[in-house]
């Protein structure tokens, strides 16, 4: 494994985490994975199996090639928030009318709550 992989891997977990609230310990408990391990990969001391890089993969919502190759902060924040659409999107496919409405007040809610939080 070239330290450069290695790297970039580091550098996107560590993004990843902030991005989505999370921290090693989460990770950790939420995937059934050594605390040390997890620190392994924070540290940029050791690089996940493949079948580990999966379920950090879905554990971000990203594709395993969103974990290995470079990006910069920019791009990582979109490819969320695209993630985000699409999945909401899906869910709304074999929704009612009425079950539409209900989302979209829901969601109103979520974003004025989440707005008035970052004023204070």
């Amino acid at each position: 494994m070239s330290d450069d992989v290695r790297n970039i891997f580091q550098n996107n977990l560590l993004k990843y985490l902030k991005i989505n609230g999370k921290t090693q310990t989460d990770i950790s408990r939420d995937l059934n994975i050594s605390l040390t391990t997890v620190s392994g990969w924070y540290h940029g001391i050791n690089f996940p199996r493949p079948d580990k890089m999966q379920l950090l993969a879905d554990y971000f919502h990203v594709n395993v090639e969103d974990l290995i190759r470079e990006k910069n902060d920019s791009s990582i924040i979109e490819s969320k928030k695209e993630k985000t659409i699409r999945a909401i999107r899906r869910a709304s496919d074999n929704m009612t009318d009425e079950d539409l409405d209900k989302m979209i007040d829901l969601l109103s809610i979520a974003f004025k709550e989440a707005f008035n939080e970052n004023e204070k």
